[in-house]
């Protein structure tokens, strides 16, 4: 899990105006690609879209994680994920490491889903 900030950020201020591809956001830059292979991450969740915008490739590579991660490296993408509040209870433990569980509906024909992840400590 990733927490950027961002959706707290938005719900506290509003977004910034320019939206679509032309939208800022914090995220993960494509040279974190390697990092998540040599570590075989499986999931990632974010609390925004996972790719920071823009993503210094122009056009032409909007989402490298989204791009690379799922097709290259078969990551399970979670995006806009309400993270502040996971943030807070980590701090506050000072621990960092949890077990996380999550179901998403089964739905034909569909490349997302609704779900209701649970972090347990």
């Amino acid at each position: 899990m990733v927490h950027t900030g961002n959706a707290a950020a938005i719900l506290r201020e509003g977004p910034d105006g320019e939206g679509g591809l032309k939208a800022r956001q914090a995220g993960l830059h494509a040279s974190c690609l390697p990092f998540l292979r040599e570590r075989d991450v499986a999931v990632l969740g974010n609390d925004g879209v996972q790719d920071v915008q823009p993503s210094g490739f122009g056009l032409d590579f909007i989402r490298p994680i989204h791009t690379v991660g799922i097709v290259a490296l078969g990551l399970w993408l979670i995006d806009n994920v309400a993270l502040s509040e996971l943030a807070a209870v980590c701090d506050s433990r000072k621990q960092w490491d949890f077990f996380f569980s999550m179901l998403p509906w089964r739905m034909v024909g569909v490349t997302s889903s609704i779900v209701n992840p649970i972090a347990l400590f």
